[in-house]
């Protein structure tokens, strides 16, 4: 076989080995990390659970009781996943400083890992626990394989998987790591026993991939896919407009035709100087490997993604004066910093996170649901104002595509419904309690047509109709308006029944009186007619005066009801 000629480049690594002591600045490194990361993310420890984030709470995992105990030690529901990002940004430290022998780029590396602004929503929601643990465990086995411990490896991996199955290419991820910085692949005979030592990593990826298939993944478009590495590589160098969730978006062919053309030009390139700049090679194809999969465009799926290209910006970077370099990255790091705690703040509740997201995307559907959802509780009218959002902007692309029917369409008419009922049930009686009761009696139907088994619409109904039927206000509208739809119909001695209902719910009604009256004198019983235009107007002369004309749709005047019934005959 023909042997490759290999060049040696200035990045190849000098290799650590186990008993090599740890300098002060190292140990430095360590702690500086950790509180770098408690300063971005302390404040966490005092932000409330994000909407529909209190499940968590009540779904049991391997790793509940670590959770447990830090919230009994006062940090609060988010102190795990800060001390989970803590932890991976040390294990990353180490990881690269054991694989390449460059503490100050390894410290780089990891100190964006710990706060780019992308990084925020991994560890400031807790639904991304398993992600964090997911990513520790990923990463160890990384530090394992630097020490050639495959039987590690294998358990770290396996213990990642069982977190999430985010990391089912981390085998692919550890023959880059061959090529560069571990430099065990001079030679093609080389690739053979570096393929056959991962072969219980690739049984463990196959199984996890399993999983993942089991558990509702699926491929992404194909158009998806690539539009959204270019717009990950855009935020990992401008994070701006960060939100959660970011609505979806219509891409042009062109813009597909244009990001497949970038990839492949970057990888190309990447390729062509793979010889003399091995790193170059082994951050960009460790980007594009763990997006692979990615299901849609969202700061979470940047998490690991972004170790490649710190790589690549580290290693350019020392290619820099040793001065100039020094500045730049702490330039960059503080700026991240910064940006990432002011990101940090917008996660403290539902409000603060899902008004920044609407204020910051294009009309959002998702987070006008979301927000009007975890309102309807606490500020229903607002919640109504959100939702009612919701369902417009979803309208709009139902129109272009019907398919595009959110799966949360059902559970707004419900929520919608719950508001109404909210605010009905503290309305004082009246036109207003009515309507907001017969508004959650109407969405919670609509709720109803969309998705049969909504629990919150089937108990809502007879809840608002009890309500209805309890107030003499509602009654009363309830019978005029089941009267005049009977009047309309030509049923007038069924319409005289309804009238004389509402008459009996409210006696001092004198729309009641009035319709009552109108009725009668439909059916030609004029005396009776007589008496109750009498009575609405003993209880108020003027207001009988405006419903009667409002009724008979006649021209405005104060002497309209004295005329109407001096000429009933």
């Amino acid at each position: 076989m023909r042997r490759r000629r290999h060049v040696p480049s200035p990045a190849t690594p000098v290799h650590l080995t186990s008993e090599t002591p740890w300098s002060v600045s190292e140990w430095g490194i360590v702690a500086a990390l950790v509180a770098l990361t408690a300063i971005v993310f302390g404040q966490l420890v005092t932000h409330q659970l994000l909407f529909g984030d209190d499940v968590l709470l009540r779904t049991t995992s391997w790793w509940q009781p670590l959770t447990t105990l830090f919230r009994k030690l006062g940090g609060g529901h988010f102190a795990v996943n800060l001390a989970l990002h803590a932890a991976s940004s040390v294990v990353l430290f180490i990881a690269l400083r054991k694989l390449t022998g460059a503490t100050g780029r390894s410290a780089f590396v990891a100190a964006i890992f710990a706060v780019h602004p992308m990084h925020v929503e991994t560890v400031a929601r807790l639904a991304e626990q398993q992600q964090l643990l997911a990513t520790l465990f990923a990463l160890l086995a990384i530090l394992a394989y630097a020490q050639r411990r495959m039987l590690f490896v294998a358990t770290a991996f396996a213990a990642s998987l069982l977190c999430d199955q985010t990391y089912v290419a981390l085998p692919l991820l550890l023959l880059l790591l061959d090529w560069w910085p571990l430099d065990r692949l001079r030679e093609e005979r080389d690739l053979k026993p570096r393929l056959f030592e991962k072969l219980p990593l690739l049984a463990l990826s196959i199984a996890g991939a399993v999983v993942a298939v089991m558990n509702g993944w699926s491929a992404p478009p194909l158009a998806n896919a690539l539009a959204s590495y270019t717009r990950f590589l855009g935020r990992f160098i401008a994070p701006t407009d960060l939100a959660m969730p970011y609505p979806p978006q219509t891409i042009a062919s062109s813009s597909v035709f244009g990001a497949a053309i970038l990839l492949l030009l970057i990888s190309f390139a990447v390729i062509s100087v793979r010889r003399s700049l091995p790193w170059l090679a082994t951050g960009w194809f460790w980007f594009v490997i763990a997006l692979t999969g990615a299901q849609t465009f969202a700061d979470r799926y940047s998490y690991f993604s972004y170790i490649g290209l710190a790589i690549i910006v580290a290693w350019a970077g020392a290619m820099l004066p040793r001065t100039i370099a020094a500045i730049a990255g702490a330039i960059v790091i503080i700026a991240c910093a910064a940006t990432a705690f002011q990101q940090t703040t917008y996660w403290q509740n539902n409000d603060t996170l899902y008004s920044h997201t609407i204020a910051v995307t294009p009309p959002n559907a998702d987070a006008e649901y979301a927000l009007g959802a975890s309102l309807r509780a606490s500020d229903p009218e607002r919640a109504v104002e959100h939702l009612q959002r919701a369902f417009e902007i979803a309208a709009v692309a139902m129109r272009g595509d019907r398919n595009a029917q959110p799966a949360w369409l059902a559970q707004a008419y419900a929520d919608i419904a719950t508001a109404f009922f909210s605010q009905g049930e503290k309305a004082p009686s009246g036109a207003e309690r009515t309507n907001l009761l017969q508004g959650a009696i109407g969405a919670s139907r609509r709720a109803l047509a969309v998705d049969a088994n909504i629990a919150e619409a089937k108990t809502l109904i007879p809840r608002a109709e009890k309500l209805l039927a309890a107030d003499p206000h509602s009654a009363r509208d309830s019978h005029i308006n089941a009267g005049r739809l009977l009047t309309r119909q030509g049923r007038f001695a069924d319409a005289i029944a309804e009238f004389r209902k509402a008459v009996a719910a409210d006696p001092h009604s004198v729309d009641s009186h009035i319709c009552l009256a109108l009725g009668l004198l439909q059916a030609n019983q004029k005396e009776e007619a007589r008496t109750e235009l009498a009575a609405a107007k003993t209880i108020d002369g003027a207001a009988a005066n405006d419903v009667l004309t409002k009724l008979l749709q006649l021209p405005p005047g104060p002497a309209n009801f004295d005329t109407f019934t001096a000429e009933i005959r």
